[in-house]
């Protein structure tokens, strides 16, 4: 009996040492490090284990964002794509080696205290308009021209496009001196558009300099014809806001002005319509006729609208639909 409780106990002392004792691997980290720059050389030493950010560490990462984004060089340092890959938040798959931390919060003692200097020996009076900065030492995330984030062209949105060459730039001051765009031209006249991530719509930044290419240029017939063909009765003011401008060209050519333009036309050929008074007691074919004939052009309207362009000539009962609230559009109007 005592043998046998004995090799019972042996089995499950066995089993136990197999299933829980056994060492197993440790379970590598998920985290990633968002400050990490690859090692210059295999001989430096390997980076520590990733950490993850507390509201202190991350909050000192961000301010020395904002100080790198001050440097002259900043858009051809080796920070320039760690610093455009960070998330506006951390979370538990972010984090950060010592030595990446170390390294990248390391900001030059210049840039941090350059700016007091400059500022406490420059007369208010002598200061130029401030620019719309940003909290992080770039442009407020918004169009230069029009002032705004989102702006649909037609039906689609645009999205806001950054300067990314030094001859865009050069182009858009051109045009802003050219304009005599005060306002414009104070809060970026001195401004590095790359390093400062100025923003613009490419529409409104085409239509800006056109228009400013175009100041004093004479303009013939053909193309007063045309450019009256296609913008309307629109005055151009030197003193007009490029905001104004944008939002008067953009519902000249909306799907809402082509629809009121259409409406408006096919009411002048209804109010040119000739009466017929009905006779004192009509008949049914005279009822059928109505007091006059439709235009043409209000039948090809209705036409096209219930059946579509492929459906004209249209079939009899679409014939009869049309006809129907073509009494009702003439009796209403006029």
């Amino acid at each position: 009996m005592h043998i046998k409780l004995w090799n019972l106990v042996s089995v499950a002392s066995r089993s136990l040492a197999e299933n829980y004792i056994t060492p197993t691997s440790p379970v590598p980290s998920a985290r990633t490090c968002i400050l990490h720059i690859e090692r210059a050389s295999t001989s430096d030493p390997p980076r520590s284990e990733v950490l993850s950010f507390n509201p202190q560490k991350w909050a000192v990462v961000k301010k020395a964002v904002s100080l790198r984004k001050l440097k002259k060089n900043f858009p051809i340092s080796k920070y320039f794509q760690v610093v455009q890959s960070l998330p506006d938040d951390v979370d538990t798959s972010h984090g950060y080696h010592v030595q990446c931390y170390k390294n990248f919060t390391a900001v030059p003692q210049d840039l941090k205290t350059a700016p007091g200097d400059a500022k406490a020996k420059q007369l208010r009076s002598s200061a130029p308009p401030s620019p719309a900065l940003s909290s992080t030492g770039v442009f407020s995330i918004q169009c230069i021209f029009c002032k705004k984030v989102q702006r649909k062209k037609g039906q689609t949105e645009e999205r806001l496009m950054s300067c990314e060459t030094k001859q865009a730039e050069a182009t858009i001051k051109d045009a802003v001196k050219a304009r005599n765009d005060h306002e414009l031209l104070a809060s970026i006249a001195s401004i590095d558009f790359i390093a400062k991530e100025v923003k613009y719509h490419h529409s409104c930044r085409r239509l800006y300099t056109k228009l400013a290419s175009s100041i004093g240029s004479p303009v013939d017939d053909k193309m007063h014809t045309s450019i009256r063909a296609l913008t309307g009765n629109v005055v151009y003011v030197k003193g007009l806001p490029v905001e104004a401008m944008c939002s008067a060209f953009d519902y000249i050519h909306s799907p809402e002005a082509a629809i009121r333009k259409a409406a408006l036309i096919l009411r002048q050929e209804i109010k040119g319509v000739q009466k017929m008074p009905l006779p004192e007691y009509p008949t049914l074919q005279d009822l059928k006729a109505g007091e006059g004939s439709p235009p043409e052009i209000l039948l090809m309207f209705f036409r096209v609208l219930y059946g579509g362009l492929s459906a004209v000539p249209c079939s009899p009962r679409v014939e009869r639909y049309a006809s129907s609230i073509i009494q009702d559009a003439l009796f209403m109007t006029s």
